[in-house]
């Protein structure tokens, strides 16, 4: 069941990627037509994707939407655990009843969906 999850999720993550990039080189194209001064717009789509012209805008604003994306992939628990108060619950060195409650139903979690590690655990304080 959790399996199943996942790969829709991972689905889904890839198709608003793919959508993200998508969107960059429409912009580009619409940017390089522009510039290259084209009478009208299907001239000027088919003078880009033929390569009579090429779509410089397009292709510089892909690289940074895919160093954008690479960045964010690198560092997603830095951005997502930036700006807000958190404290690592380690196994075994929990320092409340609280805490130890998490520590166990994190367990029992692992234990159903027979994973052979145990995620990190963070306590996050939320601002309402």
């Amino acid at each position: 069941m959790f399996d199943k999850i996942i790969k829709e999720n991972q689905f889904k993550t890839k198709c608003v990627i793919a959508l993200y990039l998508l969107i960059f080189v429409f912009i580009g194209l619409l940017v390089d037509i522009v510039r290259m001064n084209a009478s009208n717009f299907s001239e000027g789509i088919y003078r880009l994707l033929t390569f009579r012209e090429f779509p410089i805008v397009t292709c510089v604003l892909l690289v940074i939407a895919a160093l954008v994306v690479l960045f964010v992939i690198r560092n997603f628990k830095r951005i997502l655990l930036s700006g807000n108060e958190y404290k690592e619950i380690l196994y075994g060195k929990e320092s409340n009843a609280q805490e130890r409650e998490m520590s166990i139903i994190l367990d029992e979690l692992v234990e159903v969906a027979n994973l052979s590690f145990r995620p990190k655990l963070f306590l996050m304080e939320a601002l309402l």
